[in-house]
């Protein structure tokens, strides 16, 4: 009698469970037009582009598969996306940091419209609506060196504060530049970062560089670098750090004076680090010791 009773549940219990298994289950196949991406870090931005990848398949691309005048998803199935993590100039338009679908007008001869929308996750272009463009940049396309069989988005490194992004597709390319204020955001970062911690002391010896030559702060690299030989004034790299800061305020004795300790630190070391360094430190020493005014003696003015 029990078994009878529970028969109806365990067979209920078993289709909901066959059920619940092939419902969720996913079918995976080879698509026509799979989804390719490329990214790239562009100093401090990191930049992403994921796009479906069609064949030219011997059909009529341009004015053909692709219509002149019509807006395009720049790809096959959902549309194209653009990613920055920080603030960037796109086509010359400034552009906040965030995730942008990329659609295009291609034209014959002319042109075309290239713009940032953004409802990132549309499909197609059915529910593209115009008022969710962020920018819109008109780009000149121009013929290829190349034919090349499947659309292809490329992020090319151009510099730190520079690159492109290149559509590439039959015989046909476009090229929109993508920049960002690399050295002011690296500073930021570096301000950001010191702001709240106590820091130590080899990325505040870094942070002092990147204030002295990018960031043209020598006041902000020479607090960096007394801090990182603070914080441990027995490794080499602080003293030279501060050295090469006191070279660039024109304080030639002071710089000579630490390049002096960088040497000696770096000799109770003997670290694979120091011998890399040790030819340029022994020679800006001798160059800053040449340029170093000399102190006259005590009680005597120069030249008496």
């Amino acid at each position: 009698m029990t078994s009878k009773l529970l028969r109806p549940s365990i067979l209920l219990t078993a289709f909901l469970s066959f059920w619940s298994i092939h419902t969720w289950a996913q079918l995976v196949l080879p698509q026509p037009s799979p989804r390719c991406g490329s990214k790239l870090v562009m100093g401090v931005t990191d930049l992403e582009v994921d796009f479906g990848s069609p064949a030219v398949n011997g059909r009529v691309i341009w004015g053909g598969l692709v219509p002149y005048d019509e807006i395009w998803r720049s790809g096959a199935n959902a549309a194209t996306w653009l990613s920055f993590s920080t603030e960037v100039s796109f086509g010359g338009q400034t552009v906040k940091a965030g995730k942008y679908a990329l659609y295009m007008i291609p034209r014959a001869g002319k042109a075309w419209t290239v713009a940032l929308n953004s409802n990132e996750g549309q499909w197609g272009s059915t529910s593209f609506k115009e008022n969710l463009d962020i920018v819109r940049v008109e780009v000149s396309p121009s013929k290829a060196a190349s034919f090349r069989e499947r659309l292809a988005f490329d992020l090319e490194f151009i510099n730190a504060s520079s690159a492109n992004l290149r559509l590439h597709w039959e015989n046909m390319q476009l090229v929109i530049p993508i920049s960002a204020e690399s050295k002011t955001l690296g500073m930021n970062n570096v301000r950001k970062f010191f702001a709240d911690r106590p820091g130590d002391w080899y990325p505040c010896a870094n942070a002092a560089i990147f204030a002295l030559e990018q960031g043209n702060d020598q006041a902000y690299a020479l607090d960096l670098a007394l801090k990182a030989v603070r914080l441990n004034g027995e490794h080499f790299y602080p003293r030279w750090t501060l050295a090469r800061v006191h070279a660039a305020k024109g304080e030639y004795r002071e710089a000579a004076e630490q390049a002096e300790q960088a040497r000696l630190k770096g000799e109770a070391e003997n670290s694979d680090w120091y011998l890399g360094n040790a030819a340029d430190i022994a020679a800006r020493k001798a160059e800053w010791s040449a340029k170093a005014t000399p102190v006259p003696p005590s009680g005597k003015k120069k030249g008496k």
